[in-house]
């Protein structure tokens, strides 16, 4: 969702994007076979500055970054039954010495103005839009390594924002389950998300899959879907930070 790979690449807020940003600089420092998946924030977090009576305020700008590189790469994903075009850039490791990483964005010409603003601002407090961000990153994600080649051993999630790459990659629980680790970052309560159950299936958060199919398969038979809950319970391995 979020990496603080540079303070020039303003795509994250704080602590998650820190780790991650972390990761990949340790990941190409140790040669790992490592890439990341992100969103290309056209407003990043906020710009925070003051009035003139020096009380703070916070503004929105678009920012532009020339050392990214368009893969021309584009497809879809269905977000509320209608086909959401996703585009792929590229920070190469050269740049800020990271492991390669992918940047998703909505915000182009092929999509209406709703669509485009899935990729404007990080953490976006409307529900409808976050879960259409998730959907970008995780359904999204997971297609763009197909459209790529590659055949990942392991997919990590840090927190459970990109939990849709499981429902892509889902012929059984079980083969899904080999696959997946999850990190999460924080036990309180108020820093895993819950959704209502049947927003996120009408959205197409689920990929396709019927709720039987998602509920047997992350034990979640609540109104409420709780996003780490599931991820604990399809990963295969679990780690706290």
């Amino acid at each position: 969702m979020e990496f603080a790979i540079d303070q020039a690449l303003e795509i994250y807020s704080g602590g998650l994007g820190f780790l991650t940003g972390s990761h990949m600089r340790s990941a190409h420092d140790l040669g790992q076979h490592m890439v990341g998946i992100g969103m290309l924030w056209k407003l990043g977090y906020y710009d925070q500055g003051r009035n003139e009576d020096q009380t703070l305020c916070v503004d929105w700008q678009q920012k532009l970054y020339a050392y990214l590189e368009d893969t021309g790469i584009t497809f879809t994903v269905n977000i509320h039954g209608a086909d959401v075009w996703v585009k792929a850039y590229y920070l190469p490791p050269y740049v800020f010495g990271s492991a390669p990483l992918y940047l998703l964005t909505t915000d182009f010409a092929e999509n209406d103005e709703v669509s485009r603003t899935i990729s404007y601002r990080l953490y976006d407090g409307n529900t409808a839009t976050k879960l259409a961000q998730y959907m970008v990153l995780g359904i999204g994600g997971g297609k763009l390594l197909d459209l790529l080649g590659y055949d990942a051993e392991v997919y990590h999630l840090n927190e459970a924002h990109a939990l849709p790459v499981a429902f892509h990659l889902h012929n059984d629980k079980a083969e899904v389950h080999k696959r997946l680790v999850f990190t999460t970052h924080t036990p309180e309560e108020a820093g895993n998300e819950k959704h209502p159950f049947d927003l996120c299936l009408e959205m197409g958060y689920f990929g396709g899959l019927s709720k039987a199919v998602v509920q047997e398969a992350t034990g979640i038979y609540d109104d409420s879907f709780n996003l780490s809950l599931a991820a604990l319970r399809l990963a295969k391995g679990e780690r706290g930070v």
